[in-house]
């Protein structure tokens, strides 16, 4: 597959359409509520799979050529992908979105590095920042290589984990083990889209004493990691009397 470059550069329409770039986004809001990060996320999936299949590929999916363009008569939003890096070289580009393949800088790399990108783009907007963040870029490129990411909802406890799925398979170390293309992505979307919405108190608090047993679980710190739940489930059955 060829690169979405040249010609297929779509960075102009920018200035003809009302929106904003993703980025700019998600630095005012910090992060986005689940329900929008998915909608963007399928719309992605579904512009990107559909330049898949006349054979371009983009190698370079970021926030920040991820428009989101705002129709003017309904108001409606529709996320459109850009490419604006036609003239940066692959090694100096944004690390925090390349898959391992890409950062090893060796074998094949194809649409499955998009599903992975797509994959950090979307973590970003669920959590607020994408799923490895260190300060230097080859720091950031060594954990895409080497370091399993967190679960969404294990950083950001109200998310529903039935999201962690769908995105997790995006960001699979083996390529082979990532959405076989951005459709298969689309459904797994499809299906999590129920699961978007807020969630209660009980469940949060659940979800955070789960969580923090989950780091704290050693032989040596089993009694406060217990401890800690039972704190936890005090509180939720407090939240629960009339």
């Amino acid at each position: 597959m060829s690169p979405l470059r040249g010609e297929r550069r779509l960075s102009d329409v920018r200035a003809l359409l009302d929106g904003e770039p993703l980025l700019r986004r998600l630095e005012r809001s910090g992060r986005l509520p689940a329900d929008e990060a998915v909608t963007i996320a399928r719309q992605i999936a579904v512009t990107v799979g559909a330049a898949h299949a006349r054979g371009v590929v983009h190698l370079g999916l970021t926030p920040d050529n991820v428009f989101l363009a705002r129709d003017r008569v309904t108001g409606r939003e529709h996320a459109l992908v850009i490419d604006a890096t036609d003239d940066i070289a692959d090694g100096d580009r944004d690390p925090a979105y390349r898959s391992p393949e890409q950062c090893r800088g060796s074998g094949e790399v194809d649409r499955r590095a998009d599903v992975y990108a797509l994959g950090c783009v979307l973590y970003h907007m669920l959590v607020g920042r994408p799923p490895f963040v260190a300060e230097h870029p080859e720091h950031v490129s060594a954990m895409h290589v080497g370091e399993p990411p967190a679960p969404p909802s294990a950083v950001l406890p109200q998310l529903d984990p039935s999201l962690d799925g769908p995105v997790l398979r995006c960001l699979a170390k083996s390529p082979a083990e990532r959405p076989v293309d951005m459709d298969h992505v689309a459904a797994a979307l499809d299906r999590a889209s129920h699961a978007t919405g807020p969630r209660t108190t009980q469940e949060i608090c659940i979800a955070a004493a789960r969580a923090s047993t989950r780091r704290a679980w050693t032989p040596l710190r089993a009694g406060l990691a217990a401890a800690v739940m039972i704190a936890v489930l005090v509180m939720v059955a407090a939240f629960a009397l009339p």
